[in-house]
């Protein structure tokens, strides 16, 4: 019998976007969230998660701004999400 995985992680919707975007995060039980977008080159843009999330349908959020408040310049970015032990990536596209 299979088993459901414990972390189902959708992509980026809209993508691309000019700006605010929202990928939907299934967890099968409470897990401690840690969503963090990174440019192509691997650098830290932004945190967008931090927190234990209940078991359930979630929606990580994105403004399309950096930590710095200022809007990300068009290009693509990575979102990555670690729910407990499992890991997650999803490609996001910025068109301005």
């Amino acid at each position: 019998v299979a088993t459901a995985p414990t972390v189902v992680l959708g992509s980026p919707r809209p993508s691309p976007t000019s700006g605010r975007s929202g990928t939907e995060l299934a967890l099968a039980r409470p897990t401690f969230v840690h969503a963090t977008l990174f440019d192509v080159h691997g650098r830290h843009v932004r945190t967008v998660e931090h927190r234990l999330l209940p078991a359930g349908r979630h929606v990580l959020v994105w403004d399309g701004r950096l930590t710095n408040g200022e809007d990300a310049a068009s290009g693509v970015y990575w979102l990555r999400v670690t729910a407990g032990d499992v890991e997650k990536r999803a490609k996001l596209v910025i068109v301005r």
